[in-house]
C-alpha cells in the first residue's frame, strides 16, 4: 500500500483536493491584514544627541465579501466535486493495487507448480533417455529413439528453466 507509486499519488491528489475546499471556504470568511513599522530619526537638534523622534505605525484592515453573485459558493461546489472525483480515483488505485497483487500472488503459484512439474518431467526424461541408451546397447532400440529420447530432456530442461524464469518474475511482482 505504502509503497504503490500510483496509490500514493491518488492519496495526495485527493487531500489537495479537499485543502481546495477548505481554502474556497475560507473565501467566505472575513479576511484581516495587519501591518505595523517602527522607526528612530536622528537626533532633531545637531546639539542635542538625546532627543530622538520615534515613529510608530500599525494598521488593520478588515475586508469581507459582501455579495459575490454565487462566485463563491460555486467554487465550493466545484472544490466538492474535484474532490468526489479525487475520491473516486484513489477508491479505483485502490482496486487496482489489490487486483495487481492477486494476479502477480497467483502467477507466482502458477509458476511454483510449474516448476515442481518441470523437475518431474526432467527426472522423467533422465530415466526414458538412460533406458533407451542401456537398451540400444543391447541392439533393443534403434539410435533414432536415443536421439528422440535426448531431444525429450533437453526440451523438459528447457521447459523448467523457463518455469524457474516465471518463478522469479513471479516474485520480483
Amino acid at each position: 500500500d505504502q509503497e504503490n507509486a500510483n496509490l500514493t499519488a491518488a492519496r495526495f491528489s485527493e487531500e489537495a483536493s479537499r485543502a481546495n475546499i477548505a481554502e474556497q471556504r475560507g473565501n467566505k470568511r472575513p479576511q484581516a491584514t495587519i501591518s505595523a513599522s517602527a522607526g528612530k530619526l536622528g537626533p532633531l537638534s545637531p546639539y542635542d544627541r538625546h532627543n530622538l523622534q520615534t515613529d510608530v505605525t500599525a494598521q488593520i484592515t478588515l475586508t469581507q465579501p459582501i455579495f459575490q453573485a454565487g462566485t463563491i459558493s460555486s467554487r465550493i461546489r466545484q472544490a466538492q466535486d474535484q474532490n468526489n472525483a479525487a475520491q473516486a480515483a484513489l477508491d479505483g488505485e485502490r482496486r487496482q493495487a489489490l487486483q495487481d497483487v492477486v494476479l502477480a500472488w497467483s502467477q507466482l503459484s502458477a509458476a511454483r507448480v510449474a516448476v515442481v512439474a518441470g523437475r518431474r518431467q526432467v527426472e522423467a526424461a533422465q530415466i526414458t533417455f538412460a533406458g533407451m541408451q542401456r537398451e540400444e546397447q543391447y541392439g533393443l532400440r534403434s539410435t533414432t529413439d536415443v536421439l528422440n529420447a535426448e531431444q525429450e530432456l533437453a526440451s523438459a530442461q528447457l521447459t523448467l528453466l523457463s518455469s524457474r524464469y516465471s518463478e522469479y518474475v513471479a516474485r520480483a511482482s
